[in-house]
C-alpha cells in the first residue's frame, strides 16, 4: 500500500524536473542568441570594410645592376597608365583577425547600385567597403567605384 502512496510524488517529481531541464534549455538559448545575434549581424554588415588599402608595387623581374631591397612606389601616373595595378587590402574576419588578401584592378567589379550595405565594389569573390571620404585618391576611388564622386567624397582628402 505504501508503494501506492509514493506514485503521484514521484510522477509530479520527474515532471518537475523535466520541466525545469526544458527551462534551462530554453533560457541558455535565449541568452545565446541574445548574446552572439548582435555580434553575428555587426559583422555580417561590417565584414566588407578595408581597414587598411595598400598599392603594391608591379611585379617584375628585378635585373642584376637594381637594387632589390626597396620596391618601386606606385605613383599617381603610374596607376592612370597603366590597369594592372596591384592591392593588399586589409579586413576581419568574425573572429576579429585581421585577413589580408590581394587583388588587381582588374579583378574589381564596382557595384554602385548594390542595395547591400557597406559594400563598394567586389573584387575575386569577395565584397569590398571603402569609406570613400577618407580615400586619398579621388581618381584611383572613381575607379573603384564604377560612379562619379559624391559631394562628400571630393571634399574631403587631396585630389
Amino acid at each position: 500500500m505504501s508503494h501506492h502512496t509514493l506514485d503521484p510524488p514521484l510522477f509530479l517529481a520527474s515532471c518537475l524536473t523535466s520541466t525545469l531541464q526544458a527551462a534551462n534549455i530554453s533560457l541558455t538559448g535565449i541568452v545565446l542568441l541574445a548574446t552572439c545575434g548582435p555580434t553575428i549581424l555587426l559583422h555580417a554588415f561590417t565584414k566588407p570594410y578595408i581597414f587598411a588599402l595598400r598599392l603594391l608595387p608591379p611585379p617584375s623581374l628585378p635585373t642584376p645592376q637594381e637594387d632589390t631591397t626597396t620596391p618601386p612606389t606606385p605613383t599617381k601616373k603610374n596607376l592612370n597608365q597603366s590597369p594592372d595595378v596591384h592591392f593588399s587590402a586589409d579586413t576581419i574576419n568574425w573572429l576579429s583577425r585581421r585577413v589580408t588578401t590581394t587583388f588587381d584592378l582588374t579583378d574589381v567589379k564596382p557595384l554602385p547600385g548594390s542595395t547591400r550595405p557597406f559594400v563598394s565594389f567586389s573584387a575575386r569573390d569577395r565584397l569590398y567597403f571603402v569609406h570613400g571620404e577618407t580615400f586619398p585618391d579621388k581618381d584611383l576611388l572613381q575607379k573603384l567605384l564604377g560612379r562619379p564622386l559624391k559631394k562628400s567624397e571630393l571634399e574631403s582628402g587631396g585630389r
